[in-house]
Formats: structure tokens, C-alpha cells, sequence
């Protein structure tokens, strides 16, 4: 499970207004932590640290897209 701070890094990069996308149920950030430590965030989410991107969810070509421009790929 991602830290507080790394939850709040990845609803930057997805979009706040998508919190319940990350964490079914949430409203806001606040929502989000408190339910996140019962496990329900959504798998799988691919984080690129560097810059600043995240997918969320098994869209398929979204994790493809995000790899494909990771460098070494």
C-alpha cells in the first residue's frame, strides 16, 4: 500500500477528481487514506515516479502506453 505522501503523489498525477477510481468509495484524499487501510485501493496501478504519470485500473492499452515510454523499453 502506498504511503500517505505516495497517495497523495499519485491522486496529483491521476487527478483528484478520479480519487474513487483509486479508491472505490473515497471523496476525497481524506476519504482515500482512511479506506486504503482496509486494502480496497484498485489493482493494478502503475506509477511512473519520474514523471509525474499514473494508470489506474486494467486498461490494458493505458499500462502499455505508460511502459512503452519508460526508458530501456
Amino acid at each position: 500500500m502506498p504511503t500517505p505522501t505516495q497517495l497523495a503523489s499519485i491522486l496529483e498525477f491521476i487527478g483528484k477528481n478520479r480519487v474513487g477510481e483509486v479508491v472505490p468509495g473515497a471523496r476525497s484524499e481524506g476519504d482515500a487514506a482512511k479506506l486504503l487501510g482496509g486494502g480496497g485501493m484498485v489493482r493494478p496501478l502503475l506509477v511512473d515516479w519520474n514523471n509525474g504519470r499514473a494508470v489506474v485500473g486494467a486498461d490494458e492499452g493505458a499500462v502499455l502506453r505508460l511502459l512503452e515510454t519508460l526508458p530501456g523499453n
